[in-house]
């Protein structure tokens, strides 16, 4: 036997469910409600502050229907007109809970729940349904609702129908003896042909004096009737080449083509406008072509096609649309063109302009959001966002396609199928179903269509999907190295940041394969994404940093160290940057969060130390719904029923500060003085968990008493002078559960052939008002240490307050270090920080350690 002692080598590692022999020298067992700090050692977090509360029904929950509640919850950061704000939104429906709603927003200047308001059937469908992905842009945030496949409508704008039957005959050019063709094919397929011939240039009669008799005696009358009749010749040729060059007049064609039109087609729904023979719908002509007697130059006409823009007329209906093809085109290169009256008439000179043919009205695609006047409004379409914020949210509508058809502007993808991902990059919105992406316009994120078929433009929206993943399904996004990660259930994919995103370049790859990660989102920190895995077996956190080359990345699990310590799924990350930590929501534990704290040396080639530890208060105070950060504070939102007096959804603030508190330990604290004072809370006192007690401002610091012994205890505590310096709250356990030490041999392997018997702990405090220390053996449990940080020789030790001191307590414990378990919880609502521990056993070995 040998007297040996030791010391752990730091406090702050955290847990570890590796074999005790294996673990690092200070990990520990169990962590709960600590803050592992390398500069202050581990200390007891500061209790959580009641910030407002909000009430959903007045029935009752059970603490397993507020578990199941709140594990529908994860949460998003929204901005709005300046003011920062909370979403907390339901991934599943909630319509079988009392007074819930699938969107609840946080105010977190004004530290208030705001009021939700769903206007509108798509709206409406988050309740059952729930939220499938969200997105804030602006002012506005864009809300898609599981299980619901956007709609749209089909507008025809061409001449099939009735309402588009329109036609204009354009004669550009008259020319003697001329024909000009016209083929009208009527609505009922019947084909009329109009020809009109123009007259010929030369005067088809002749000049024949052979009749008129010779009077030798009268020579002269034979002179006469000769001039006569040459004179009537000359004049018929004058006239004949002043009628016919009238007649090749294009505004004479014109009237004559008119005449035999409606003599041809049996309609007066035709007219003549100088150069310019139109018809209306009503004339039934469904399209027409012409023949010109020569190449097409003296005489145009437009109803329903042309083969190239050359051929538009520049004078027309106002609104007459055009689909130019060539003439061996097969359609898909079909655009159309609409002409616009310059001064609005309703036939006139005309600007043409690239139009559609099917135009695609986008109907209802996700919801939208926006706060007004304390209230979070949710409308199933712009128009309906409007009308109930009676137009101040002045939202934008969606645009129609104004190009193309069927052919040259397809149907996009997100039509007819679930949302499963709202982002944005690059100024432009992403909708993402399964694995195909639709990127708006920049800074146009409701419109969906190109601009023109004529030419990609680098504005053009975007339709793209990564070669492989076709099968794959995006649910989240993150941010990386300046590119923008995706997150699939079988894959992740990077758009490059360094380069525009444009149709003539749609970038994107397949990242790297880390299967079911996406029940939580992912979240970047720094240099860092983490992730968590969706195995049901136990929950698991990762992080993605840059690799060793540039341009690549590498994946490390954060949690080897754990078994199943994190109870059930992650549901939830939360990251901040000071301190370097990452909380971990889960599905096992409701009333709860992990905390992965970490730190890296300079240019994070290494990690200097890393901590796993968990945060949980009373199960009275409710569900976890969600977290949040705020100027470096966690916000977590609650659901808890009060007996008697409903269901609430409370909001809590939780610190990361390792200095003492001015405040006792309670969970939920609120000052004594507004409880007193609101009868809203006037049932909480009856809670027998609560405690209460004073604050540094008042002489009694940290001295209180159980709220059910309150009235023995503190006779006063409602007088004027003291209930103002009082905290009311719950209690919380904080604890660490130690990894007894083994010893070492000179390659730091632990002995564990022999036998250590360890006799007791030196554990130094600081900051504390004392410890209890209880030692677990295979059949009890015993309290050796109750230290309530009265020493006699210290000045703290006075009558009237708690001693708050630093000290090192001595923990006997007399078993071998692998039959007990050692724990050092701190008491009440009083501070508790370890800075260090020693030991000291008894070691028995026989056997020769070489």
């Amino acid at each position: 036997m040998a007297k040996v002692t030791g010391s752990f080598e730091s406090v702050y590692r955290g847990v570890s469910e590796q074999v005790p022999q294996a673990r690092r020298s200070g990990q520990m067992a169990e962590q709960v409600n600590m803050i592992s700090d390398p500069v202050r050692g581990v200390v007891r977090r500061h209790g959580s502050q009641f910030l407002n509360a909000f009430q959903l029904s007045g029935a009752d929950l059970t603490e397993a229907q507020q578990a199941e509640l709140a594990r529908k919850y994860t949460t998003m950061p929204y901005h709005c007109n300046g003011r920062e704000y909370e979403l907390f939104y339901a991934k599943e429906g909630v319509s079988g809970y009392p007074g819930a709603v699938p969107v609840i927003a946080y105010d977190k200047l004004a530290q208030k729940i705001l009021p939700t308001v769903l206007y509108g059937g798509l709206a409406g469908l988050l309740n059952t349904a729930g939220v499938s992905s969200m997105v804030n842009i602006g002012k506005f945030v864009f809300i898609a609702a599981n299980g619901f496949a956007p709609t749209y409508h089909f507008a025809t704008n061409m001449v099939e129908t009735a309402a588009q039957r329109l036609g204009v005959l354009w004669i550009r050019n008259g020319g003697f003896s001329r024909t000009y063709t016209l083929k009208l094919t009527m609505v009922d397929g019947s084909v009329k042909t109009v020809t009109y011939t123009t007259p010929a240039a030369t005067y088809q009669g002749t000049l024949n004096t052979s009749d008129i008799p010779y009077d030798e005696a009268k020579p002269w009358l034979y002179q006469q009737a000769v001039a006569n009749r040459t004179n009537a010749y000359n004049t018929a040729v004058t006239q004949h080449i002043a009628t016919a060059t009238a007649a090749i007049a294009p505004d004479a064609i014109a009237r004559e083509m008119q005449s035999r039109i409606v003599a041809a087609i049996g309609s007066t729904q035709v007219a003549a406008d100088g150069a310019y023979v139109l018809w209306n719908q009503l004339a039934n002509v469904a399209y027409a072509s012409m023949d010109d007697g020569g190449d097409d130059s003296y005489a145009r006409v437009n109803a329903f096609s042309v083969d190239t823009v050359e051929k538009l007329v520049p004078r027309a209906y106002n609104g007459m649309l055009m689909k130019v093809a060539a003439k061996r085109s097969n359609n898909k290169d079909a655009f159309y063109m609409r002409a616009v009256t310059k001064d609005g008439s309703m036939f006139g000179e005309v600007t043409w302009k690239e139009a559609a043919a099917q135009v695609i009205q986008p109907m209802q695609v996700f919801n939208i959001g926006y706060v007004h006047n304390g209230t979070f409004y949710i409308g199933g379409t712009p128009a309906e966002l409007n009308t109930v914020t009676s137009g101040a949210a002045n939202c934008p509508l969606f645009k129609d396609s104004v190009v193309g058809d069927s052919n040259s502007q397809p149907l996009p993808q997100l039509f007819g199928r679930q949302i499963d991902y709202l982002g944005v990059f690059q100024d432009r919105l992403i909708i993402g179903t399964g694995s195909t992406l639709m990127c708006s316009r920049p800074g146009d994120y409701f419109n969906w269509f190109r601009q023109t078929v004529l030419d990609v433009l680098d504005n053009d929206p975007i339709e793209m999907y990564a070669l492989g993943s076709e099968d794959d399904t995006i649910k989240w996004d993150t941010s990386f190295d300046r590119n923008h990660v995706l997150f699939g259930r079988k894959f992740q994919y990077v758009l490059p940041g360094r380069t525009p995103l444009t149709p003539k370049n749609p970038s994107i790859q397949i990242m790297s394969a880390n299967e079911d990660a996406i029940r939580a989102q992912p979240k970047s920190s720094g240099n860092f994404v983490f992730f968590a895995k969706d195995a049901s077996v136990k929950g698991s956190v990762h992080q993605i940093q840059l690799g060793a080359t540039a341009d690549t990345a590498e994946a490390y699990e954060c949690s080897q160290q754990l078994d199943r310590y994190l109870k059930g799924y992650p549901i939830q990350l939360l990251c901040t940057t000071s301190p370097f930590n990452v909380f971990v929501r889960t599905y096992g534990l409701p009333n709860g969060f992990y905390v992965y704290s970490y730190l890296d040396a300079m240019g994070g080639g290494e990690r200097l130390f890393d901590s796993w530890s968990r945060w949980e208060w009373n199960s009275k105070l409710g569900a976890c719904m969600g977290i949040a950060q705020y100027q470096g504070d966690i916000l977590s939102l609650t659901v808890r029923s009060r007996p008697g007096k409903g269901t609430w959804l409370v909001m809590d603030l939780f610190r990361l500060d390792t200095r003492i508190s001015d405040l006792p330990y309670l969970d939920s604290w609120r000052r004594y003085a507004d409880v007193a004072a609101n009868a809203i809370w006037a049932d909480v006192p009856a809670h027998n968990e609560a405690s209460i007690a004073y604050d540094k401002r008042h002489g009694y610091y940290m001295l209180g008493s159980k709220w059910k012994d309150v009235s023995g205890n503190m006779p006063w505590y409602n007088d004027i002078g003291h209930r103002e310096y009082l905290s009311f709250g719950w209690e919380y356990t904080s604890e660490l559960e130690l990894t007894n030490p083994y010893l070492r041999d000179r390659n730091d392997k632990a002995i564990t052939n022999g036998r250590l018997t360890l006799l007791n702990y030196s554990v130094t405090i600081h900051d504390s008002g004392g410890l209890t220390a209880c030692r677990e053996d295979a059949d009890r449990k015993l309290c050796t240490v109750t230290f309530d940080g009265r020493l006699l020789t210290r000045k703290q030790n006075i009558i009237g307050a708690a001693p708050i001191l630093d000290t090192t307590v001595r923990v006997p414990v007399g078993k071998e270090v692998r039959e007990c378990k050692v724990t050092l919880s701190a008491m009440t609502w009083l501070p508790f920080g370890i800075a260090s521990i020693e030991w000291t056993g008894h070691w028995f070995n026989n056997a020769r350690r070489v």
